[in-house]
């Protein structure tokens, strides 16, 4: 998991919203940062990270959403991120024990074999039996069920990904991005001062 971006310029003199605005900006830029990452469904790790990064800008917004009460629709975007990435990472860990699962059951075919090899008697002999083991680790019921889910679950984890790419890469998460910056500048801009009255109008 990579660590937090550090936030710059906190001043504890100044207002909670000016902070905030630092804060949010610097748990945006962190979020971006991944983007390039997206398309990639192999980037196991960097996708992770990613869900880290919404989880850290979430928690940054739910603090300071009393400051900048634009913010409160994005808590639901930044919500369909953390759990579609947290559903994919979660698919990534389950498909990886399917396929250890699967390499501890083959080391046992290639024990079987390995045992074939040095008991047969004959070529002919060796070719027999090599089939049989074969042929039992093919109809294994037990292997054929991890594989089976194996399949499924990799399915399932290019579906999701698929529709993440749809939803938050190119203009999805530009859109969001500028959402928060609209929301935090507005709030955070200077109040200009009222004009004074001529001297003409007073009473």
């Amino acid at each position: 998991m990579a660590p937090a971006r550090p936030v710059r310029g906190i001043k504890p003199k100044e207002s909670l919203s000016e902070n905030g605005v630092r804060i949010i900006r610097t748990r945006l830029d962190e979020l971006l940062s991944w983007r390039p990452y997206i398309k990639e469904p192999g980037r196991i790790t960097e996708l992770h990270n990613m869900r880290i990064s919404a989880k850290r800008l979430r928690y940054a917004v739910e603090v300071f959403v009393l400051c900048f009460p634009k913010l409160k629709p994005v808590l639901d975007d930044l919500t369909d991120i953390q759990e579609t990435l947290g559903n994919i990472h979660d698919l990534d860990v389950l498909t990886d024990l399917f396929r250890e699962r699967l390499r501890t059951l083959d080391a046992h075919v290639q024990e079987e074999a390995l045992h074939v090899a040095s008991h047969a008697e004959t070529r002919r002999e060796r070719a027999d039996q090599m089939r049989g083991v074969l042929y039992a680790s093919a109809r294994d019921p037990q292997r054929l069920g991890v594989m089976g889910l194996l399949v499924e679950k990799v399915g399932e984890r290019q579906t999701l990904h698929e529709q993440f790419i749809l939803r938050w890469d190119g203009p999805g998460l530009d859109l969001f991005a500028e959402s928060i910056e609209h929301a935090i500048s507005a709030a955070s801009a200077p109040t200009a001062e009222p004009e004074a009255e001529p001297e003409s109008q007073r009473a």
